[in-house]
């Protein structure tokens, strides 16, 4: 339990890390990879987190 959550943060600090370094770099350059390259890493942040859920939800199962 202790573990997913810590990788829960984990995953949303490079999250974060990634949408404001996209940001930088959309507003440094012209285009609009910045924006769609934290855009696209939020998307899996969100999809790990999902995993991780279920993940931990099996685990839970298990223990019981």
């Amino acid at each position: 339990m202790v573990l997913s959550f810590s990788a829960s943060a984990l995953y949303i600090g490079i999250g974060l890390g990634a949408f404001v370094g996209g940001g930088v770099i959309s507003i440094s350059s012209v285009n609009d990879v910045g924006i769609g390259s934290s855009i696209l890493v939020l998307i899996a942040l969100v999809l790990f987190t999902f995993v991780n859920r279920a993940a931990n939800k099996k685990v839970k199962y298990i223990m019981k």
